[in-house]
């Protein structure tokens, strides 16, 4: 069975204040209980092996999604909707993986070369028409 990890995380104040974030894990497994010890040792794993979580204080397990198999058209598998203005963040993809495992696709980032000191416009991946639900 394919399990899929919503987390959340709180890290400790720095010089720039309190940041918080998200992220998430895929792992297969043959229980749910067999999944979250196999989250519990990645998340480990990478906070000893790489800096993604340096400063890191709590991890917030906000759903665990089974898969079993998957809807043609697909689905979302998770949702999250942040009241206030955009804050600056820092996103990633595909770690504790080979890149013969996984791959990473970006869409509508600038190359290196385009990109201005401390700018980054991305291109929209959908543009809802107004009035449209």
């Amino acid at each position: 069975m394919l399990y899929i990890g919503h987390f959340d995380f709180l890290e400790d104040e720095s010089e720039n204040g309190l940041r918080h974030g998200y992220f998430t894990c895929v792992a297969e497994a043959d229980s749910i209980e067999a999944a979250l010890e196999k989250f519990r040792a990645l998340i480990l794993s990478l906070k000893e092996s790489d800096d993604l979580f340096d400063g890191l204080s709590e991890v917030f397990l906000d759903s665990c999604v089974e898969v079993s198999s998957i809807p043609e058209a697909g689905f979302l598998a998770h949702y999250v909707s942040i009241l206030g203005e955009r804050r600056a963040s820092i996103s990633t993809s595909v770690c504790g993986a080979s890149q013969d495992q996984c791959s990473a696709y970006a869409f509508g980032a600038p190359e290196e070369d385009e990109e201005e000191e401390g700018e980054c416009q991305v291109e929209p991946f959908i543009t809802f028409e107004e009035g449209s639900e």
